[in-house]
């Protein structure tokens, strides 16, 4: 469904069976990796406007509600959260009913690779809002 939806809306936007195809869940931190190795290594990095080639900044992007479960004992290893945090980083959008400050508290050793777009409005951010914050 996201392959046909992705093929009739969106020539920059691409769709990777890896991880759905799957019979296992699979680390984050390893679906990261699985993007960086196909978009830089596989296909050269993106295409800029002059036809040349550079690398891509691989970089994940969940609401802070998913990010808030990073603060909580337990729920992710430390190292996956270090290889994320450090290695790609992180675009966070706010979500209704969670607070910025505590969802990030844990995490400020890695501020510096943390982004938060700036709000567009109070209601529930939707997957089409989230990627028009993030384009660049």
């Amino acid at each position: 469904m996201c392959k046909l939806a992705a093929e009739d809306e969106y020539d920059w936007l691409t769709v990777d069976p890896w991880e759905a195809g799957s019979p296992t869940t699979i680390p984050t931190a390893q679906v990261l990796d699985h993007a960086n190795y196909e978009v830089n290594e596989v296909m050269g990095g993106i295409e800029c406007d002059d036809g040349t080639k550079k690398s891509a900044k691989i970089v994940l992007l969940a609401g802070l509600d998913l990010v808030q479960t990073m603060s909580t004992p337990g729920v992710w290893e430390k190292r996956e959260l270090d290889h994320i945090l450090s290695r790609y980083g992180l675009f966070a959008l706010e979500r209704q009913g969670t607070e910025t400050e505590p969802a990030l508290e844990s995490l400020r050793q890695w501020r510096q690779n943390i982004h938060i777009p700036r709000k567009r409005s109070m209601c529930s951010i939707n997957s089409q809002m989230s990627i028009n914050v993030v384009r660049v």
